[in-house]
């Protein structure tokens, strides 16, 4: 003190020690009111409905573009893309408010309301997704963690789907106009083939032409024969007219040996005489059937040309059909192969402590906030006695300075 007034009530200002000072001599007053905010805060958390939380975390591989079917290039590791714009985009799928009332409707106890909120869906940068699910019942929310991932699987596989669905439907269409363009390409063929006589004709050439040599050789038998048959005619009427000389009395002995003869010269000759007709008849139509096949031999080539454009307008109808029938085959074939496009690094699982309320983290921030609120208010007190004691130091002042004024010339003068 100086001349009977404190030190602390001449400071003008605070110094780094008075600050330290106040806080030290009132301590007691800081740990009292952070341990009031501690076990405040550790009631609370006792009392507040707990939430636990699940996680499940998977990722999308770089080849969920080619996911379907098990080819060589698909049988190696399957990794993450390692990028957070992709994570980010299927992640969007599980954020979609389709996906959460699909899911929601497989757990009708949890609101509509609550679920968005007590679900997060997070994207990291190496292109891992990660699903938070909380609930007040620790089994339900690793079930709603675990059924949102297989919703993604069942989206992706839906989607793969429908798109089979459509190509088989498209495929199914394609193979049936093609069977109507092989079924008229057919009916075309035989339509030609019937207008054109070719429809037994062997399509062989040589063939064609060993069967026309084989008709030359039956007419020129056939010619020969009937030479034979002119020659023997001429010698029946020959013997007919030296045998129709011998009459008695201008008639013919019928009873006589010469008359039977003569009568079966006739007979031969009636029977040579349809001989020749037949045979005749046989040369003409060898000589028609050599001119046909001559005919079909000269155009046989240009029938043959026209006829091939058909053949191979059915066999192109034919390979197409067998086309479509494979890819059909091989898509029904990879749709049993679908492989998932989420794999699974942790599925989540029930929690067996709460992650809300967290006692210890309520209780550290609430001493935490007691500490700084306690220092406040010791540094209130000290600030509003140091008031008082400015006070009181000008009411000091004041008095010393009354004081020290000489006594006027009234109070000398008595």
């Amino acid at each position: 003190m100086s001349g009977g007034v404190p030190d602390e009530l001449r400071e003008a200002e605070y110094t780094l020690g008075d600050y330290w000072t106040a806080v030290y001599h009132r301590k007691w007053i800081i740990l009292l009111v952070a341990l009031i905010a501690a076990v405040s805060a550790g009631i609370t958390s006792r009392f507040l409905p707990k939430q636990y939380e699940a996680q499940a975390v998977f990722y999308v591989p770089r080849d969920v573009e080619s996911s379907i079917g098990i080819s060589r290039e698909l049988l190696g590791a399957r990794l993450p893309t390692g990028t957070i714009d992709h994570a980010r985009a299927y992640a969007s799928i599980l954020q979609h408010p389709d996906a959460w009332e699909a899911v929601r409707a497989q757990f009708p106890q949890k609101s509509k309301a609550r679920f968005g909120r007590d679900l997060d869906i997070v994207a990291t940068r190496e292109g891992i997704i990660r699903v938070f699910s909380r609930d007040p019942d620790p089994v339900l929310a690793a079930d709603i963690a675990n059924a949102m991932v297989e919703y993604f699987n069942e989206f992706h596989a839906n989607m793969i789907k429908q798109d089979l669905d459509a190509s088989l439907g498209k495929i199914d269409e394609e193979i049936e106009r093609v069977d109507r363009q092989l079924v008229e390409a057919i009916r075309l063929k035989q339509v030609f083939q019937e207008q054109h006589g070719i429809g037994s004709m062997p399509s062989n050439l040589v063939q064609v032409e060993e069967e026309r040599t084989s008709f030359t050789s039956k007419l020129l038998s056939a010619r020969v024969r009937l030479a034979s048959i002119d020659e023997e005619m001429r010698s029946l009427d020959q013997q007919i007219e030296e045998e129709s000389n011998r009459y008695i009395r201008g008639q013919l002995l019928e009873n006589t040996k010469e008359g039977a003869f003569h009568t079966q010269l006739r007979e031969r000759r009636s029977l040579l005489e349809v001989d020749r007709g037949g045979v005749t008849a046989e040369i003409a139509g060898l000589e028609k059937a050599i001119r046909t096949i001559g005919e079909t031999i000269k155009a046989l080539p240009e029938r043959m040309t026209e006829l091939s454009k058909f053949d191979d307008d059915i066999q192109n109808y034919r390979q197409i059909r067998e086309s479509y029938e494979k890819t059909r085959d091989e898509l029904r074939t990879s749709s049993l192969e679908l492989r998932r496009a989420a794999l699974v690094i942790s599925k989540a699982m029930p929690s067996s402590t709460p992650s809300f309320p967290k006692t210890g983290l309520n209780v550290l921030v609430a001493t935490l906030a007691g500490l700084v609120v306690g220092t406040i208010y010791a540094l209130l007190l000290d600030g509003f006695r140091r008031r008082r004691l400015r006070e009181q130091l000008h009411d000091f002042e004041l008095e010393r300075w009354k004081a020290a004024q000489p006594k006027d010339s009234t109070s000398t003068a008595g």
